[in-house]
């Protein structure tokens, strides 16, 4: 009955909005409507406020979308700059996810254009939007790369099971793990710095 309204109509074939609408009536009534309960939260394409891609191009639900990926992992990587140093540290990519390979990345940065936009699923720069953005998640994994006291109070705040690099303690850096402080004294003295026979990536 519908699909004879539908043609019946004097809607021309050209107007893709309302095709576009017309055909989301059609699957509606051939594909019983989602409920909430079904909203596969965890999957890497899920926006959060947004229809993610897989619906807007294939019009897929989450009930049966054939390209379901979920995250196991959040990682979140703080390194506000400078830009050299931002491309250096992007091997961090591959090695977290050949270790995590569901993992879902977030990176934070003063310099979004730089980094490889099809490798990490989530770019925010640096500013007050970007910040209060990652602050609303909860990671598995946090690092910061960044000594300034900017970076090191965001891995303060962020709520993450793991920290490493660099964190923020009564008006100073800090290692927040061990392997860090070595990096952390390289910073703190010029000369250690000059002396230091440690790759950037270590």
């Amino acid at each position: 009955m519908l699909s004879l309204l539908i043609a019946s109509t004097s809607i021309p074939r050209r107007v893709p909005a309302l095709n576009s609408y017309f055909s989301a009536i059609i699957f509606l009534r051939e594909n019983r409507m989602m409920k909430i309960s079904e909203v596969k939260y965890d999957c890497r394409e899920f926006k959060g406020h947004i229809p993610c891609k897989p619906n807007k191009n294939h019009d897929y639900l989450c009930g049966n979308c054939p390209v379901y990926d979920p995250v196991k992992e959040r990682i979140l990587i703080i390194k506000l700059g400078a830009m050299g140093d931002v491309i250096r540290s992007t091997p961090l990519i591959t090695k977290y996810k050949s270790l995590y390979p569901q993992a879902h990345i977030t990176w934070i940065t003063l310099t979004p254009a730089i980094l490889p936009q099809n490798e990490i699923d989530s770019i925010l720069k640096f500013d007050f939007t970007g910040v209060y953005t990652a602050k609303q998640f909860d990671y598995d994994i946090a690092i910061n790369l960044d000594k300034e006291p900017e970076a090191c109070a965001l891995l303060k705040e962020v709520n993450a099971k793991e920290k490493y690099g660099f964190t923020w303690e009564n008006g100073h850096a800090v290692a927040a793990t061990k392997n860090a402080e070595h990096k952390l004294m390289t910073g703190f003295f010029d000369y250690i710095s000059k002396v230091n026979t440690k790759s950037y990536p270590e």
